[in-house]
């Protein structure tokens, strides 16, 4: 099994929807990796393309959820650096 078939990481357009006149396909990430036994898939949102006469943009779609534990993570982290500073004085 070579590393390209162990790891994947792509973009996958959804199916084509048409909406009040638009166009739209939903975009997702996904992250594969295969075991010889088994393997794990993570899927997630990043955007929707919109096109209408010609015309195309890409919505992105941002994930609050993520933002907001990073930062959580962060601030225990930085607590945690300063409490056990504290403590050692």
């Amino acid at each position: 099994m070579s590393p390209h078939e162990f790891i994947t990481w792509q973009t996958i357009d959804g199916e084509t929807r048409l909406v009040h006149g638009y166009s739209v396909t939903p975009q997702a990430q996904a992250i594969q990796v295969r075991f010889p036994f088994g393997g794990y898939v993570w899927n997630r949102p990043v955007g929707v393309i919109v096109q209408k006469e010609g015309q195309e943009q890409r919505i992105p779609i941002v994930n609050v959820t993520l933002a907001v534990q990073l930062f959580i993570y962060a601030f225990v982290a930085l607590l945690t650096v300063i409490l056990w500073r504290a403590s050692n004085k």
